[in-house]
């Protein structure tokens, strides 16, 4: 865990989970041209797509826990 830098996604208290606003185990990233981040959250088996300033993210993919 940083005690430095920029929070981009999730609710920066260091617990997983898998909330809006939570990740576990996040894999890979992708940023599109609007700025939308895309996170592949992988114990949870879904890719989170974050709006550039949201609090919570939107499941966009995966199905019954597989991404």
């Amino acid at each position: 865990r940083s005690t430095n830098g920029t929070l981009v996604a999730g609710i920066g208290n260091g617990t997983a989970g898998n909330g809006t606003n939570q990740l576990s185990c996040p894999l890979g990233i992708y940023v599109d041209q609007s700025m939308a981040l895309y996170i592949a959250d992988s114990r949870n088996g879904r890719i989170q797509k974050w709006l550039s300033g949201a609090s919570t993210g939107t499941t966009v993919g995966g199905a019954n826990g597989q991404i």
